[in-house]
């Protein structure tokens, strides 16, 4: 990361992380992450 830019990527990664709408128990309607909790969903994520 080039010193010049570091802040500024620094803010809008913080800013987009803390904008995503997170998903609790069941399928959320409009959540955007939520947790692996089955191995339907860990196994894509292991083999890459």
């Amino acid at each position: 990361m080039e010193a010049p830019i570091y802040h500024e990527f620094v803010n809008r990664v913080v800013s987009n992380v803390r904008a995503l709408r997170l998903g609790v128990d069941g399928p959320d309607i409009g959540a955007e992450l939520g947790a692996m909790t089955s191995s339907a969903n860990v196994g894509p994520v292991m083999r890459t």
